[in-house]
């Protein structure tokens, strides 16, 4: 059962950084039990990181463009249907550190699904 559902503000901000992320923004969450801490950025953003540059195309054919295929059969008013999987928000975080007790593991692209989020704060930690 998807629990998109959940963390509302999380969600806008994604929206937010989707439509203009000219200025950075800093977050700390936790999500399945782990502290991450990064700078915000957008999805297409994400997929063009040298680390994730191999999942660019599979992204762009397969999730991205069939999303946008999707939502534009919706407004057309012929509506194709929406796979659970596509109706999932994700918060995407680069120069992204986990934090361990004392230690942190840095310089980290994450992917972070917003219904897994128990906890939020705008507030970036330095590691």
């Amino acid at each position: 059962m998807s629990r998109t559902d959940t963390n509302k503000l999380i969600k806008d901000l994604c929206e937010m950084i989707e439509q203009d992320n000219s200025q950075p923004i800093y977050v700390t969450l936790v999500a399945g039990g782990q502290l991450i801490t990064g700078r915000m950025i957008s999805e297409s953003q994400f997929f063009a990181l040298s680390d994730n540059i191999a999942l660019q195309e599979h992204f762009n054919n397969e999730i991205a463009g069939e999303r946008k295929k999707i939502l534009d059969s919706i407004e057309s008013g012929d509506p194709l249907g929406f796979p659970d999987e596509l109706k999932e928000y994700f918060l995407y975080l680069a120069d992204a550190a986990y934090i361990l007790g004392s230690k942190s593991f840095g310089g980290l692209s994450i992917q972070v699904r917003v219904s897994d989020i128990s906890a939020f704060t705008y507030c970036g930690l330095k590691v």
